[in-house]
């Protein structure tokens, strides 16, 4: 009976530990945004999304809630998507990591040269950093972006 009781208290003191232990999932507040310096105008967007079309990974900065880019926006495409850190060059081929910008539903400035940072790659979202200069000679730089991944 003595074995009985500890046996019982022991896988009391097991349950407890292992349930006190876990904690609650933390529900995540980050938020989702595009930022950049385009020539000498302010772009900042409140809303930013990832989504994998095929092999390429395309992150665009969005305007409100809508998972569907508005005019003017930018666009991040890195085809071949490994979900890989570091740096990436940017150039204009479409096989290669580029960045454009839209500013109408006719024209864009699409990237000549530059860098792709990815800071971060969760799940839930794709982080980093982008700096170009366009075919039109416009320069992009302090480009900062948190994605949410569209599933």
């Amino acid at each position: 009976m003595n074995k009985v009781i500890f046996l019982l208290l022991v896988l009391g003191i097991t349950v407890s530990v292992t349930f006190l232990g876990c904690s609650k999932s933390n529900t995540s507040n980050t938020t989702y945004s595009m930022s950049a310096q385009i020539g000498p105008n302010t772009y900042a967007t409140g809303n930013c999304l990832a989504k994998l079309t095929g092999t390429t990974m395309l992150i665009n900065g969005l305007s409100g809630s809508s998972n569907d880019p508005t005019i003017p926006y930018l666009q991040i495409a890195i085809p071949n998507w490994q979900g890989v850190l570091g740096q990436y060059t940017v150039d204009s081929f479409p096989t290669h990591p580029h960045i454009v910008y839209y500013t109408s539903a006719t024209t864009s400035e699409i990237s000549m040269y530059g860098v792709l940072t990815i800071n971060s790659v969760t799940t839930t979202l794709i982080s980093g950093t982008f700096l170009c200069t366009t075919k039109d000679t416009v320069n992009i730089t302090s480009g900062l972006f948190t994605a949410s991944v569209f599933k």
